[in-house]
């Protein structure tokens, strides 16, 4: 999550390609549900476009879990694999992804809008990161 002013949120959700490293598709909401994980999905496999099974890992989160979700995956293919519960460790490169977006990006600035989040995201995820 990321604040935008007191009490407020909105949530970052990313998918990342393990081979590469690269933020391969991302969306800001100011909802942390099955939509923004399905909307992040499909954003990443237009730009795929995947011909063969690949399998997708995400942590245990209820919005990676819903039968929304679960259906975008059999529908396209994907193989679902989780975290063990409470173990980050399994899902280390996007913690670590997430880890250096707050450090060098999100801890330095005070946002007040989700407009102001998605322009830091896209200077990060899209300017700097995938280009490092």
């Amino acid at each position: 999550y990321i604040s935008i002013g007191p009490k407020r949120h909105v949530y970052l959700c990313a998918i990342l390609d393990l081979y590469s490293r690269k933020c391969i598709a991302w969306k800001v909401s100011d909802r942390i549900v099955a939509k923004l994980a399905c909307d992040t999905l499909e954003i990443a496999i237009n730009k795929r476009k995947p011909k063969e099974p690949i399998i997708f890992h995400s942590d245990q989160g209820s919005q990676f879990k819903s039968a929304s979700f679960r259906k975008l995956l059999d529908e396209h293919q994907l193989l679902a694999s989780y975290s063990k519960p409470g173990y980050p460790y399994d899902n280390a490169v996007t913690e670590v992804f997430f880890k250096y977006l707050k450090q060098r990006e999100i801890n330095r600035r005070t946002y007040h809008s989700i407009q102001e989040v998605q322009l830091s995201c896209f200077e990060y995820i899209e300017q700097f990161y995938n280009n490092y």
